[in-house]
């Protein structure tokens, strides 16, 4: 564990430039410094891996910009997880999406684990069925993991990894919560989509996931074209992303084959 890279991002409060900048400078850390980082491993009110450990995610690495450290609470082991790792996001929970839902839960928790920033609404439900069934949650937050904004119902959960780059007492803005998806897309297999706007917040999390040319699954029927929920849904199908009506045809394409 490389207590210099936590420094500098409880210092930086988990800007990726600003530790960049410093590594790059060799910025000074003092003896009390470094001693002030180990009181708080050793009390266990800091629990991070950094960029040089081991057991720092292979699928983090791939991104551009990867944290030099990830702060977390709950078994790290859920991130290193051989099991596939799916992001399941939507609109407003209304019938439509409910119907899709009963197409698919009960076969995505048996052979994923979730990767969520826990929204209120679709994601929230996803979560909710991924705890009833006492499968593996990884949160990301995007204010650190102490007390991670959306995951206040869920923090109890024994299967709940809450991860994020940010250090605690750091307050939620645009700009974090637009960096979080990055780590979303980055730790997900693909991205399963119940509904989506043309425009809204999940139009970023879509971003990242095409841009690391992660497979986008889209739910969809033609009953449903006039309906605001599913216009996002519309123009990814016909940019190219798949459409699919049950949750075997994600299966066939990671190469899971069906149930």
């Amino acid at each position: 564990m490389n207590k210099k890279l936590i420094h500098y991002a409880i210092k930086y409060k988990g800007d990726y430039f600003s530790i960049q900048k410093a590594i790059q400078q060799n910025e000074e850390v003092s003896d009390e410094q470094i001693e002030k980082v180990e009181q708080l491993i050793n009390s266990g009110e800091v629990r991070a891996i950094t960029i040089t450990d081991k057991n720092y995610p292979e699928s983090l690495r791939i991104l551009k910009n990867p944290p030099y450290v990830i702060f977390y609470s709950g078994n790290i082991e859920f991130l290193n997880d051989l099991q596939p790792k799916a992001s399941l996001i939507g609109e407003n929970y209304i019938p439509q999406v409910q119907n899709f839902f009963n197409r698919s839960l009960d076969q995505i928790i048996k052979r994923h684990v979730l990767v969520t920033n826990a929204y209120k609404g679709v994601e929230q439900k996803v979560m909710e069925f991924f705890r009833l069934h006492e499968i593996p949650i990884i949160g990301v937050s995007v204010n650190g993991v102490e007390n991670p904004w959306m995951f206040e119902n869920f923090k109890d959960y024994d299967k709940l990894l809450i991860i994020s780059e940010y250090p605690k007492g750091v307050n939620i803005n645009k700009k974090r919560l637009i960096q979080r998806n990055r780590l979303v897309a980055a730790l997900s297999n693909f991205l399963v989509i119940y509904s989506l706007r043309q425009k809204g917040g999940s139009q970023n999390l879509v971003n990242y996931f095409l841009d690391l040319g992660k497979e986008i699954y889209c739910f969809y029927d033609d009953n449903y074209e006039n309906l605001i929920d599913f216009k996002g849904s519309f123009d990814l199908i016909y940019q190219g992303a798949n459409w699919i009506t049950e949750i075997k045809d994600v299966h066939y394409k990671i190469g899971m084959g069906e149930e």
